[in-house]
This record gives structure tokens, C-alpha cells and sequence, in this order.
């Protein structure tokens, strides 16, 4: 109740703060101009002085229409003193809590009391202290433990029946390792790098998480609550970057799926996903996710460190999906060539994967409408990306204003 309270009460601050900078200013030229009226009309009575122009105009006992003159004096003086202090307390605000607020009906009902910024089933874990610029690599460090990940023993029985069950079916012959978080990271304003500790686990286990623990609501929800009041990771997942591209001429890079895929085959993304590998941490863990942004965007789009400043390659947020139970990150990259450019290149260049056939350009107008009102089938993370991709675009105080005009 107290954050839904909280909710309501920074939903109507923002809409008066934006109603007061959109509208104050004319209010008070209106009523001032109303005051100069009424103060020539008292001083042309003979003898009258500014005193008793004054009594005329906001002496309720001298004629009671006054108590007009008073009302708008009263909402000039408050337009005056508000206006500020709203303008002071939305500069100190955090916006990650009033973008939450304002997307409140944009939650999956699973995850709809959580107070975080949250578009679909996708749930922000950690997100940003500086949202519209992100983390750059150097401010993320991947803690790598080799330990594999247990299963809880009454658990083990029944996984065995699943993997010898779906051991063709699901192709785990190919029970390759896979990497998961192993606590709900942190960052603060003052504190701002991000620490993603991580172990192994094996694909297998992260298919029967998500084929028979994410399917249970009471299971999901338990192991929901174990991740947002302990900082516990109690499933096994495959850590995944979903990374948004954008053009020099910031257009979004949005792909479609190919209908062969195992996941999603046909659905729109934004832009791309690739899934952590043990080859990301070889090379040392203070730049692993570097390169495997790096890895993302050579063996997805063919692009490499001539396309793109590595400086621009950005972490967003982690964040959970919910309905499967997968921790992700959400990055961005920011290219050093045009829509124009991309486009041809897309076109022309052999990539090493071809998981998409179809792709297009979404500009900032665009992004907001999809996110609201999609007019493609999407990925269940894309509009979570989207919001992100704006936020970078746009900066939150602006994100913050978009989305209230929704409401």
C-alpha cells in the first residue's frame, strides 16, 4: 500500500510540476494583466491613491466580486513558490523510481508489486545510478567462480527423468557449460561499478528450470522473492546479452527473427541477443564483457572495432525474465556509421550467424509508439529494450515526461 501511495503521489507531482512548466507563465501573464486592468480602473476614481486603489481591488468588504482578484493572487503566489520546489525535487529525485510509477500498467501481474522499472515480464534487477549513459566497460567486473551450479537434492530425481526424456529432443548431446549470476548485483550513485559475480551451470539445467520451475506459479514466485529480498539466485539460468544497436544518425536497429529458429522463429527483436560463453572470461575478467559485445556484434551483424568506438559500447541494466526465469543484461552501442551504411552492409557483408532475414530503423518516435502500442510481434525483452534505448536517446527526464502524457 505505502508504494502504491508512493506511486500515486509522484504520478500527480510530476503531471503538476509539467502542467506548471508547461502552463505557469501564461497563468500568471493572464492574472497580471487582469491586476493592471483593475488598478487603472480604482486609480481613475478622483483622489483615489495606491492604497485605496489596493482596498478596491482585494477588499472583499468593499465589493465581493474581490474575491476573484484574491484567488488569482493566491495562484500567482502559488505558481511562483511550487514551481521551484518542484523543479528542485525532481532534480534530486531518482528517476528509475518515477519511471517506475509511470509504467505501472505496463507489468505482468506476476511481478506488478515490485517496485522497479518493469515493461512486460521484463524486471529490473539493477539498473544504472546514471541511466541515460550507462556503465562503461571499465565500471563492470565479471567475478568468474568455476563451481559448477548444484541442483537442490529434491530436485535431482526429477531432473534425471526430464534429461534422459528430452535428451534428443532438446540436444543434450550438446550439454555445452553455460554461465549464471550467483547473487542480485548492486551499484549506487557513489559506488557506481557494477560487479557481476557469476559460476557454471549446464544447458540442460537451464532448460529444466525453465520447462518445469518457471512453469509453476508458486515455484517461479518463490524463486522471484529469493532474488529480490535476498540477492539469492536459487535457478539455473544462461546469462545472456540482449544488446540494442543504434546508428551514428540514431536509428535503432530492429531484426526478425528467421522462421528456423529455436526460439521465437519469426519474432522481431531489438536489436540482438547472444548468450555469455567461457570463451568471454578467457581473456580476464576485467574486460570479459567487453568482449563479448564485441563477440555479439561480429558474429550477429559482421561488425567489427572499425564500425564502433569501444568506449560506446554501454551496460544498461540487469534484469530478470520473469516468465522463463533468465537474469540478462541489457547493453548498448552506440555506431560510428549511419542507418544508410548499416543497412548496406547488413546487406552485403558475410556474417558468421544468420539468425535474422529481416531487419529495419526505428527513430525515437517511433520507439516510444512500439513500446506502447507494438505493431509487430515482438520478443518478449524488446520493449524493455526499446524503453532503455530512449532513456539513452533522451535522458530520463524527458523519458519521465513521454511516458506520463500516456496516462
Amino acid at each position: 500500500m505505502k508504494v502504491q501511495q508512493s506511486s500515486y503521489f509522484n504520478i500527480a507531482a510530476l503531471k503538476l510540476q509539467r502542467g506548471l512548466s508547461r502552463w505557469g507563465n501564461n497563468v500568471i501573464s493572464l492574472a497580471f494583466g487582469y491586476f493592471g486592468a483593475r488598478l487603472i480602473n480604482e486609480l481613475s476614481v478622483p483622489d483615489a491613491n495606491m492604497f485605496d486603489a489596493l482596498i478596491g481591488m482585494f477588499g472583499p468588504r468593499v465589493r465581493p466580486a474581490n474575491w476573484l482578484s484574491i484567488v488569482s493572487l493566491l495562484v500567482v503566489v502559488a505558481i511562483l513558490v511550487l514551481r521551484p520546489l518542484l523543479a528542485r525535487h525532481y532534480a534530486k529525485q531518482q528517476y528509475d523510481h518515477v519511471i517506475a510509477d509511470l509504467l505501472q500498467n505496463q507489468r505482468s501481474p506476476d511481478i506488478a508489486h515490485f517496485a522497479a522499472v518493469t515493461v512486460g515480464s521484463c524486471l529490473s534487477l539493477q539498473l544504472c545510478p546514471n541511466m541515460s549513459r550507462g556503465w562503461v566497460m571499465a565500471q563492470v567486473k565479471l567475478q568468474h567462480d568455476t563451481t559448477q551450479f548444484s541442483l537442490p537434492p529434491n530436485l535431482r530425481s526429477v531432473f534425471e527423468i526430464y534429461y534422459r526424456d528430452n535428451f534428443d529432443a532438446k540436444r543434450f548431446f550438446d550439454d555445452q557449460p553455460k554461465l549464471m549470476l550467483t547473487q542480485n548485483p548492486k551499484a549506487f550513485t557513489d559506488s557506481p561499478t557494477l560487479i557481476l559475480k557469476t559460476c557454471e551451470t549446464r544447458w540442460s539445467h537451464v532448460q529444466f528450470y525453465k520447462d518445469n520451475i518457471a512453469t509453476s506459479a508458486a515455484e517461479r514466485q518463490s524463486a522471484i522473492r529469493a532474488l529480490m529480498q535476498d540477492n539469492i539466485v536459487t535457478f539455473a539460468h544462461s546469462l545472456s546479452l540482449h544488446l540494442i544497436v543504434e546508428t551514428s544518425d540514431h536509428k535503432t536497429l530492429i531484426t526478425q527473427r528467421t522462421e528456423k529458429g529455436d526460439y521465437y522463429p519469426a519474432i522481431w527483436s531489438c536489436s540482438l541477443e547472444e548468450q555469455a560463453s567461457l570463451e568471454d572470461i578467457e581473456v580476464g575478467d576485467g574486460v570479459a564483457i567487453e568482449n563479448w559485445a564485441k563477440r555479439a556484434l561480429l558474429e550477429e551483424l559482421g561488425l567489427g572495432a572499425d564500425t564502433y568506438n569501444p568506449n560506446n559500447i554501454r551496460l544498461m541494466a540487469v534484469f530478470l525474465e520473469s516468465d522463463i526465469l533468465n537474469i540478462s543484461v541489457c547493453g548498448h552501442v552506440r555506431l560510428d556509421i549511419d542507418e544508410r551504411v548499416l543497412d548496406s552492409r547488413l546487406q552485403g557483408v558475410l556474417r558468421p550467424d544468420y539468425e535474422f532475414t529481416q531487419w529495419c530503423f526505428l527513430n525515437s518516435s517511433e520507439l516510444l509508439s512500439e513500446m506502447r502500442q507494438p505493431k509487430r510481434p515482438y520478443h518478449p525483452t524488446a520493449r524493455y529494450r526499446m524503453l532503455m534505448a530512449y532513456i539513452r536517446q533522451k535522458g530520463e527526464p524527458s523519458v519521465a515526461r513521454d511516458i506520463q502524457q500516456w496516462r
